[in-house]
This record gives structure tokens, sequence and C-alpha cells, in this order.
């Protein structure tokens, strides 16, 4: 039977100074709270501008429902007159 010895690795601990790398490098990579309140300012200008180029197509589209759906009344009330069997 053959026994193989393990080879003795070297294996190094975690230092403190390892651990205040990474700390430190956390710590340049993290926003701040000033950071993120720019970002939702900017955001919430970003939405404002598009609801205000939106406005008008909205206006537009209930100005076209509005009139199909005054079109269709006045369809409806031209049948009845004529006689005509309706839904």
């Amino acid at each position: 039977m053959i026994v193989r010895m393990a080879k003795k690795t070297s294996k190094k601990g975690v230092t403190t100074e390892k651990i205040l790398e990474v700390v430190l490098d956390m710590n340049e990579r993290m926003a701040t709270k000033d950071d993120l309140e720019k970002v939702k300012n900017q955001l919430n200008l970003r939405i404002e501008e598009v609801l205000e180029e939106m406005e008008p197509i909205r206006k537009a589209v209930d100005k076209d429902a509005e009139m199909v759906v005054n079109h269709g009344k006045r369809i409806t009330v031209l049948e009845r007159r004529m006689g005509v069997a309706t839904k």
C-alpha cells in the first residue's frame, strides 16, 4: 500500500490589512445620500418633461374618443328615426 503524504500548502489567513483594504474599496464605491437625492431629482425632472410632452397627445386622444362617442350617439338617433333595428 502506497501512502502519499499531502503537500503542505501555505495558507495565508485573512489579515487586518486585507480587511481594511476591502472596506476602503467599498467605501469609495458606495453612493451617498446626496448622490441618491441628485439622481431622484433628475429622475423627477425627466418624468415631468415626458408628461409635458405627452399632454397634447392625451388631449387629442380624449377629443377623438369624445368625437367617436358623439358620432355613435348621433348615428343611433338617426337609425331610430328611420326605423332601423338597433341592438
